[in-house]
């Protein structure tokens, strides 16, 4: 009976493929349970961005999920330099976008307006480094059916995010 082992470089690849993994099943979940979570909790109707649900009983979910996709991306170690500072760039924006609310509606003080700009900037920040990995880091790495739908899903959200707010 043999044993297998298992190379350290095999060990690393797997660590980060299940990294790029979580980040985006983080993504998936995120919409589906901001907005199954507010329909228990509250009740009522969808909002206009996943950004408005942090002033929800969901909120804590909204930002917990921002920061942890945030530490994933800054762990993220990639192909070369270019790879490794769009992580850390599209890192920091998503914890920026868990941690500055967008701005609430009605009656809004000096603060609320300021952190409102900064969850933008943050936010702009970080859908437009995800656009890069997934228009021109992500396609190196995969098989190219795969390198059509990180195109597309890249050119999508690059799209989103340049449309500003409703």
């Amino acid at each position: 009976m043999t044993t297998a082992t298992t190379s350290p470089q095999t060990t690393l690849v797997h660590s980060y493929l299940y990294l790029r993994r979580a980040i985006g099943l983080i993504g998936l979940a995120l919409p589906p349970v901001l907005i199954l979570g507010r329909q228990l909790a509250d009740g009522g109707g969808l909002l206009g961005s996943l950004s408005g649900y942090y002033y929800t009983d969901v909120g804590n979910v909204f930002v917990g999920a921002m920061c942890a996709v945030g530490v994933f991306l800054l762990a993220y170690y990639g192909h070369d330099f270019v790879d490794n500072v769009v992580s850390t760039v599209a890192g920091l924006g998503a914890i920026g976008v868990g941690l500055f609310p967008t701005t609430p509606g009605g009656d809004v003080s000096g603060w609320d307006r300021t952190a409102g700009v900064l969850h933008l900037t943050f936010a702009t920040v970080f859908f437009l480094s995800l656009a890069y990995f997934c228009l021109r880091l992500f396609p190196r790495d995969g098989e190219h059916s795969e390198q059509r739908g990180t195109f597309w899903c890249g050119r999508s959200g690059s799209l989103g995010s340049s449309r500003g707010r409703r």
